[in-house]
């Protein structure tokens, strides 16, 4: 039949006779008022006419219209169309759907088959009652084409194997295939057609209210896809409803190209399609792609007519509000049997929790609501659009929706099951909850731009009190957030990531990190450029850094980023399979900081922490060089390779774009950060004789350098104090070294964006480079001193058993916390450097309020440490100093 259809593609000039069937009547024919025609695609011969030996040839001929004769007579047609109604293998079903593409080819036999098709789509699949009554209809009239003198309608019976099940699955397949394959047949549902059969045998579509059509609105087969969402099988099966929304959204795109040709084209979509199409989401079988589905056919009917974008949000509007009170019953129910988390089954919680737990419960449809408000909003409009936005429909939608009282709700219900719960080894029995708080995070999302542009938002007083919770909340709950993260990392692709711009601080590490590595990943996997190239780096090991310089650093920088280095030391035979690339980058980093290059200096308190040389000047090449270095440590971090240097909080503080503090300059210069201490900490007046400037001596060359526009001569007072000290500190840290600096942090951000990398602190920052460091608790704790506290005590009992169950990057961030870096001495603990030369570990007693955090002094490895009442609040305290840390010129 295949090849009999090829084969009888034969075109012809005339158009094809109207039949002499009684089509207006039945509406068998559905004749297309705007059908686009087949036209004869062979290239058309130009014609040239010859004078002398010139040729001149004219516009070549417009394409004439080529009808197709039908390959099928209608009889034919109708009774193909009855294997429907015979079940079909999934498998086997390819065969089916290219027999009917092929069919589709030709105008009469495809305006006859779609026809027929969408009937028993809107009308057959609804109940087995209703697939009957097509099945009589369609061998009736293969009875009166045959014999239409004779004719007596029958009942004519379903086979007895039919199911309506299969015959929804069989032909919402076939219209799949037709949509995706065939132009003409998509173009057909898009546009205007009298005479539709569904139109004479409306039972179900008339019996519903919100599915019923105007006159002009039943000519558009696409209105009754959209209808057919609501057809109970569809609704309740995931694989039809995911077909049909896609099917939609394909349709309801060739329409808005039709309008963009030609107005006349275009069906005429139903004024309820917004709103159908919106309370789409809210039905059982509605998935995440087909949610997808919806929201991209919003977005195609969004870029046809702006203007709709209000109706749009207002339908998810009305949506969320409709779920929102059974939502707030059903927190409300949480919290009364937060105490049964342990034995949900003795209890009505397993069955609470089960309705949560449903693609159609109230906190998904919020979650899908949230997300579908934000995706119209924002989707395409590269966040610019966030100022003309009308925001009237946003103060509604936080408004009305009575938000507030769900997010207190749902923290009143978290800060419970934190108290009654080990949070770490529970966070899996609220799982069910998760919807709820991706709508919390998506919503939070506006205060980001809030904060970016308080124009767009005026004074709204909404959005100033949520971002406000927005904040309250995470800091509340970040442990069980984490903690959720951590049990599925993936959360991170998703609203989650919105923590890391509301604040990046209470996400944790490891999760960060998670998140960081995939985004570079799918950064490289979007990119073609080098991603499997591989650059040799032939290099003698006692010149590492400049014979790296020259191979490297000149490669386009697409190239340097993609591609894997592959690693060979002269004179040396193997093959790099990642051991030698990891060697490489713990050389380069070591000579890199050689002081031959004079590139940096170590800082006074730590001989194995550098600083950028103020006088590097003095090597030619040093602004390159430092550029290839901020491209070697970003690269090391691509790579999950470590390096062997460490560097002061300020480097890695200006590679974030942080600003640098007081507490920066003790590990630089411990003497110089006492001296401005005391300048704080004390009256001045008649003290001391300075200026805003400062003098240097750079190879005996003398120069005066003003903090400020003539501080030379500008006296230093006690009411100006501050702001000397804030200058003197920019200009040590910042200022004296900024074309270094500068050239470093191009370097790092042409291979790592500085939107990846700010996700994280400094002492992140130096794990990311360094590595988590093998720290021995039982080495750490033989080697420390103690003053005013002994072995003995309590507090000190509780402080190694807190750092104990710290987890590793926790331990980490104590030692930097306390000694400014994160590095281990490869002898241990006992050769801790300090200003003086080795300075063990010390903690001494704070007999100030137990209401203070800890306080460190890293030049001296000094741990401040209160005494705590219990080792809860020690534990507590430990964790909020090393993780929010000390910043600005204060003094204990």
């Amino acid at each position: 039949m295949r090849n009999r259809i090829l084969a009888a593609q034969i075109r012809y000039e005339s158009e094809e006779e109207d039949d002499d069937d009684d089509d207006s009547e039945d509406g068998e024919n559905g004749s297309e008022n705007n059908e686009n025609e087949d036209y004869d695609q062979s290239e058309q011969p130009h014609n040239s006419r010859t004078t002398g030996d010139a040729t001149k040839t004219s516009k070549p001929l417009k394409p004439t219209l080529k009808v197709l004769p039908p390959f099928l007579d209608r009889v034919s047609v109708f009774s193909i169309t009855k294997s429907f109604f015979v079940y079909q293998p999934y498998m086997k079903r390819e065969t089916h759907h290219s027999f009917f593409e092929n069919l589709c080819s030709t105008k009469a036999n495809r305006n006859e088959f779609l026809n027929l098709l969408l009937l028993i789509i809107s009308e057959g699949i609804c109940s087995k009652n209703s697939l009957a009554k097509i099945y009589n209809f369609i061998c009736n009239k293969i009875e009166k084409l045959l014999n239409p003198n004779e004719f007596s309608p029958k009942n004519y019976q379903l086979p007895s194997a039919c199911l309506y099940t299969n015959v929804a699955s069989q032909c919402i397949d076939c219209l799949s295939h037709l949509i995706f394959n065939s132009t003409a047949s998509k173009l057909f549902f898009a546009s205007n057609h009298d005479n539709l059969l569904v139109v004479k045998h409306k039972k179900y579509m008339s019996s519903k209210d919100d599915l019923k059509l105007s006159e002009d609105e039943e000519k558009c087969p696409l209105n009754y896809l959209i209808n057919g969402l609501f057809i109970p099988i569809v609704g309740e099966e995931v694989t039809l409803m995911d077909s049909v929304t896609k099917i939609i959204q394909v349709t309801v795109k060739a329409s808005v190209q039709l309008k963009k040709k030609d107005i006349k084209y275009q069906g005429n979509l139903m004024a309820k399609a917004y709103k159908l199409l919106t309370s789409s989401i809210n039905l059982e079988a509605s998935t995440t792609r087909g949610l997808q589905q919806v929201l991209m056919t919003l977005l195609s009917l969004k870029i046809s007519d702006p203007s709709r974008e209000s109706l749009m949000v207002n339908e998810f509007i009305e949506l969320a509000n409709s779920n929102t009170i059974f939502l707030q019953n059903e927190l409300k129910d949480l919290i009364k049997n937060v105490s049964n988390f342990n034995n949900p089954f003795g209890s009505n919680l397993n069955q609470l929790i089960s309705k949560m737990s449903l693609s159609s419960s109230s906190q998904a449809i919020l979650l899908k609501c949230t997300t579908s408000i934000d995706f119209i909003f924002f989707e395409n409009d590269n966040k610019k659009k966030i100022k003309d936005l009308k925001y009237e429909n946003l103060e509604k939608f936080y408004s009305q929706m009575e938000l507030d009282i769900i997010w207190a709700l749902l923290s009143e219900f978290l800060d419970i099951f934190e108290k009654t719960y080990d949070t770490y080894s529970n966070v899996n029995k609220i799982s069910f909850l998760l919807p709820l708080l991706e709508a919390l995070m998506i919503i939070c999302k506006i205060t980001i731009y809030k904060n970016n542009d308080t124009k767009a938002f005026g004074s709204d007083q909404n959005i100033a009190e949520l971002s406000k919770f927005c904040h309250t909340f995470i800091s509340k709950h970040k442990v069980l957030l984490n903690s959720m993260i951590r049990t599925s990392p993936k959360l991170m692709n998703g609203p989650f990531s919105i923590l890391l711009k509301l604040d990046s601080r209470a996400i944790d590490f490891d999760n960060k990190r998670f998140y960081f590595v995939n985004k570079l990943k799918q950064e490289m996997n979007s990119d073609e450029g080098g991603s499997h190239k591989e650059i040799s780096v032939d290099i003698s090991r006692d010149q590492v850094f400049l014979d790296s310089y020259r191979v490297l650093f000149f490669k386009p920088i697409k190239e340097f980023i993609n591609s894997k280095f592959n690693i060979t030391f002269q004179g040396e035979q193997g093959v790099d399979a990642g051991g030698v690339k990891r060697e490489w980058y713990q050389i380069i980093s070591r000579q890199m900081v050689n002081p031959d290059y004079a590139l940096f200096v170590p800082v006074s308190s730590d001989v194995s922490t550098f600083h950028p040389n103020r006088t590097s000047g003095i090597n030619p090449e040093h602004l390159s060089f430092f550029k290839f270095i901020g491209m070697i440590l970003a690269k090391s971090i691509r790579d999950n390779c470590y390096i062997d240097s460490h560097f002061s909080r300020a480097v890695y503080k200006q590679i974030l774009g942080k600003n640098v503090s007081l507490k920066d300059m003790e590990s630089i210069d411990p003497d110089y950060y006492k001296s401005l201490c005391w300048i704080l900490e004390n009256d001045i007046t008649d003290i001391l004789d300075m200026t805003f400037s400062v003098e240097t001596d750079d190879y005996g060359e003398h120069k005066v350098i003003d903090l400020i526009p003539n501080g030379s001569n500008i006296d230093v007072t006690e009411a100006n104090k501050r702001e000397y000290v804030e200058r003197m500190i920019n200009y040590k840290l910042k200022d004296s070294v900024k074309e270094q600096m500068d050239n470093l942090i191009q370097g790092f951000y042409s291979v790592i964006s500085k939107e990846n990398i700010t996700i994280f602190n400094e002492k992140e920052l130096e794990l990311l480079m360094n590595g988590l460091p093998e720290i021995d608790v039982d080495d750490w704790k033989n080697n420390t001193t103690y003053v005013n506290y002994s072995t003995t005590s309590k507090e000190i009992n509780y402080f190694w058993r807190a750092v104990r169950s710290f987890s590793k990057d926790e331990r980490a961030k104590l030692l930097q916390f306390i000694t400014g870096t994160s590095k281990v001495p490869l002898d241990g603990f006992k050769q801790l450097a300090g200003v003086n030369g080795t300075s063990k570990f010390s903690i001494h007693k704070d007999f100030g309020s137990d209401d203070r955090l800890p306080q460190s002094h890293t030049c001296f490895n000094q741990l401040d440490l209160p005494s705590y009442k219990s080792y809860e609040d020690l534990k507590r305290a430990l964790l909020i100093a090393i993780n929010e840390g000390y910043e600005g010129f204060g003094l204990k």
